[in-house]
This record gives C-alpha cells, sequence and structure tokens, in this order.
C-alpha cells in the first residue's frame, strides 16, 4: 500500500526536502536560504517508494490509505497540516 512520507517541494527536477520541520514552509525557507529561486516550485509530497507526487494525487493516496480522516466529500488537496 502506498502511503505519504512527508512533505517535499520539486522544482527543475530536484524534489527538496527539510531536515528542521515537517511542512513545505520549512523546506521553502531551507531553500530560500540556499538562493534557490522561488519560481518552478511545486508543492507536494513523498510517498513510502520514495516517488514525489503533488497535492493532488497525494490527497487520493492519503485518502484512500486512510491517512487522512473523511471529510465532507473527498479533499482535493493535501496539505501537511492534514497529516502532522
Amino acid at each position: 500500500m502506498t502511503l505519504i512520507s512527508r512533505a517535499a517541494i520539486y522544482r527543475l527536477g530536484e524534489v527538496y526536502i527539510s531536515n528542521d520541520g515537517p511542512r513545505h514552509a520549512d523546506i521553502a525557507f531551507t531553500m530560500n536560504q540556499s538562493g534557490i529561486g522561488k519560481d518552478m516550485r511545486v508543492e507536494g509530497f513523498i510517498t513510502n517508494n520514495g516517488k514525489f507526487v503533488d497535492r493532488a494525487q497525494a490527497a487520493t493516496i492519503a485518502f484512500a490509505a486512510g491517512q487522512i480522516k473523511p471529510q465532507v466529500g473527498k479533499p482535493d488537496l493535501l496539505f501537511s497540516e492534514d497529516l502532522w
């Protein structure tokens, strides 16, 4: 079963994660401090299989895996706050 493991940001063929915190804001802060451009960023998540997925794909995965509680209707986008 595929699960969502951690937040990540994809930019120009590279996937960025942060060991400083679990949120996209933590990753973005580290990227900004390193001088990595703000353009072309896609916020998403890494699965337990090591694959990057965007927020919409992540919502589908997390919902199917029971990682997020059912809401009114199916969530369209996943946010790190939904998990942690």
